[in-house]
């Protein structure tokens, strides 16, 4: 049945009577399903940024694929660049755990969980990057932070040559092989770097609750639609909708955390 999320004011006070009706979610097939979110300027985050998601993996294969969850990242002119938020470490193949990737000029800056994650399984990941320090959360938890192995002065590059870079959800690189299998819902990335207090109060206990009234939210895809080919950026509708891709009706489902 929907999951009701308590809506807080994020800094520490008690919740407010508002909810959060949670319906539905997105099914990815870890094939070709994903959704393109567009080159909007709003998602152009090079700087600072945080990024959070509910997450609920069906499976992971035995090669080299790394379940992207988010991502705006891309291999151009004989270099990688950009941010991927996944759920499989694929530089220890085999090793399903949460990790968030920095690419600046094929430097990379990888931060993993250190414990696997299971499958069937719905859990809340977060991310941060500012000041070229990456931080990782699971379940409302900071589980380890790194400084980014940078030659950009603390920023990401995020294309070169006025090459698009998309953001999408459940694929990165515009590559299949990296593309999501499983549910993913309440999505949300900000242009600030949010509190480890603020990342706790999101995930809320393990129910979603709402991102609206936080300050530096760009991008907000609940997944409520239930049916189409699109989801909306409720943060900014019209700016960073994302756009269905090779998915289908029963792709909207129920399941959700």
């Amino acid at each position: 049945m929907p999951r009701l999320g308590l809506i807080s004011n994020l800094t520490g006070g008690a919740p407010s009577e508002a909810v959060l009706e949670n319906n539905y979610s997105l099914l990815f097939d870890g094939s070709d399903e994903y959704v393109v979110c567009g080159d909007d300027a709003s998602v152009n985050l090079t700087s600072a940024f945080t990024v959070t998601a509910w997450v609920n993996p069906s499976g992971f294969s035995s090669g080299g694929d790394v379940n992207t969850i988010i991502a705006k990242f891309k291999y151009h002119s004989s270099k990688f660049n950009g941010w991927s938020l996944s759920a499989r470490d694929n530089t220890s193949p085999g090793t399903n755990t949460p990790v968030i990737v920095i690419a600046d000029d094929s430097v990379f800056t990888i931060l993993a969980h250190d414990t696997t994650t299971p499958t069937g399984t719905w859990y809340h990941v977060a991310a941060t990057f500012g000041s070229a320090t990456l931080k990782l959360y699971v379940n409302g938890d900071l589980e380890g932070n790194t400084t980014e192995n940078t030659t950009n002065g603390g920023t990401v590059v995020l294309g070169a040559n006025d090459d698009v870079v998309d953001l999408e959800i459940g694929r990165g690189n515009d590559h299949n092989g990296n593309c999501f299998n499983g549910y993913l819902d309440v999505i949300g990335l900000f242009n600030i770097v949010l509190s480890d207090a603020q990342i706790e109060d999101i995930y809320n206990g393990g129910t979603p609750n709402d991102l609206s009234g936080i300050s530096g939210l760009v991008a907000y895809y609940r997944m409520e639609e239930g049916a189409g080919t699109s989801v909306v950026n409720t943060a900014n509708s019209g700016t960073a909708d994302g756009t269905l891709t090779n998915m289908e009706s029963g792709d909207w489902t129920t399941t959700v955390p």
